[in-house]
C-alpha cells in the first residue's frame, strides 16, 4: 500500500484527509482555514472535492 501511495503522489495526485487521491488538474480553488489547520479543495465549478490537512510552516 505504501508503494501505491508514493506512486500516486509522484504522478501529481493529492491525498485528501479521508485517504482518497485527486488529480491536481480538477482543482479550481484551495481555501485554507488556519484555525482548523485544514484546506477545503473545490473544483472549477465551485463544488467541494475534499479536505486537505494544512500544515503551515
Amino acid at each position: 500500500m505504501k508503494n501505491i501511495r508514493s506512486f500516486l503522489r509522484k504522478n501529481g495526485l493529492l491525498e485528501m484527509r479521508d485517504g482518497q487521491f485527486i488529480s491536481v488538474s480538477i482543482i479550481g480553488r484551495i481555501i485554507p482555514d488556519e484555525e482548523k489547520r485544514i484546506a477545503v479543495v473545490k473544483d472549477k465549478h465551485g463544488n467541494r472535492v475534499g479536505i486537505l490537512d494544512w500544515n503551515k510552516e
